[in-house]
C-alpha cells in the first residue's frame, strides 16, 4: 500500500472529511474505511476492490474508471457521482443513494441494489448482468439508453419514466410493472416480459422484438410504428388505439386482445392469431 494511501486511511479513521482533493488512483483494496467522507474528490481509477465503505459519503466525487468489484458500499451516499466506466460487479450497494449519478459504460454483474435510490441516474451504454433493479427504492427517470441488459429484473416496479432507447435487452422482466412512460425506441429485445404491465405510454417505434410478451397488459398509448415483432404474445392485452403503422408482425398472438381503434396502416401480418380479438374501429 502506498504512503499516500496510508495517509488517507489515517485521516479517514480520525474522522476527517476530505474535500475536493485529487486522489486519483487511490488504493484501498480490502480496506475497512466505513463512514469515510470523501466529498467532491477526484477518485478516478481508484482501486477499491473488496473495500468496506458502508455509510460513506462520496457525494459529488469522480470515480470514473474505478474498480469497486466486491466492494461493500451499503447505505453510502454517491449522489451526483461520476462513475463512468466503473467496475461494480458483485458490489453491495443496498440502500445507497445513487440518484443523478453518471454510470455511463459502467459494468454491473450480480450487483446488489436493494433499496438503492437511482432516480435520475444515467446508465447510458452500461452493461448489466443478472441484476435485480426491481428491489431498488426509486427508478424515476433512469436512463438506460444503449445499455446492454441480460437477465435483469424489474418486477413490480412503480415509476414515472424508464428509458431503454437503442438498448439491447435479453431476458428483461417488467412483470406487473406500473409505468407512466417507457421509451424502447430502436431497442433490440429478446424475451422481454411485460405481462400484466400497466402503462400510460410505451414507445416501441422502430424496435425489434423477438419472443416478447404483453399477456394481460393494459397500455393506454402504445406505439409500435415501424417495429418488427416476431413470435410475440399479446394474449388478453388491452391496447386501445395502439399504433402498428408499417410494423411487421410474424407468428404473433393477438388472441383475445382489445385493439379497438388500433392503426395497422401499412403493417405486414404473417401468421398472426386474431381469434377473439376486439378490433372495433381499427384500421387494417
Amino acid at each position: 500500500m502506498t504512503v499516500a494511501s496510508q495517509d488517507v486511511i489515517s485521516r479517514i479513521r480520525q474522522g476527517e472529511a476530505i474535500r475536493g482533493e485529487c486522489l486519483a488512483g487511490l488504493l484501498l483494496e480490502r480496506t475497512a474505511v466505513d463512514g469515510a467522507r470523501l466529498l467532491s474528490c477526484d477518485l478516478s481509477r481508484a482501486r477499491f476492490m473488496a473495500v468496506e465503505l458502508k455509510q460513506a459519503d462520496l457525494s459529488g466525487s469522480s470515480l470514473d474508471g474505478a474498480d469497486l468489484r466486491y466492494g461493500d458500499l451499503r447505505e453510502s451516499r454517491l449522489r451526483g457521482c461520476a462513475l463512468r466506466g466503473a467496475r461494480l460487479d458483485h458490489a453491495r450497494l443496498d440502500g445507497a443513494d445513487l440518484s443523478h449519478a453518471d454510470l455511463g459504460r459502467a459494468e454491473l454483474e450480480k450487483t446488489s441494489l436493494a433499496g438503492a435510490l437511482l432516480a435520475g441516474a444515467s446508465l447510458v451504454e452500461a452493461t448489466l448482468r443478472d441484476v435485480d433493479l426491481g428491489r431498488s427504492s426509486s427508478l424515476d427517470g433512469i436512463d438506460l439508453s444503449e445499455a446492454d441488459l441480460d437477465s435483469v429484473l424489474l418486477v413490480g416496479v412503480r415509476t414515472r419514466r424508464l428509458v431503454f432507447r437503442e438498448g439491447y435487452l435479453r431476458l428483461v422482466t417488467l412483470l406487473d410493472a406500473l409505468l407512466d412512460e417507457g421509451d424502447f425506441e430502436g431497442a433490440r429485445c429478446a424475451r422481454l416480459t411485460l405481462d400484466r404491465c400497466r402503462a400510460g405510454k410505451l414507445n416501441f417505434r422502430e424496435s425489434r422484438l423477438v419472443a416478447a410478451t404483453w399477456r394481460g397488459a393494459e397500455i393506454e398509448e402504445a406505439d409500435f410504428t415501424g417495429a418488427s415483432l416476431e413470435s410475440c404474445d399479446f394474449t388478453g392485452a388491452r391496447l386501445q388505439g395502439a399504433r402498428f403503422r408499417s410494423a411487421r408482425l410474424v407468428q404473433t398472438s393477438l388472441r383475445d386482445a382489445v385493439l379497438d381503434g388500433a392503426d395497422f396502416t401499412g403493417a405486414t401480418l404473417e401468421g398472426v392469431d386474431l381469434e377473439g380479438a376486439s378490433l372495433r374501429g381499427a384500421r387494417i
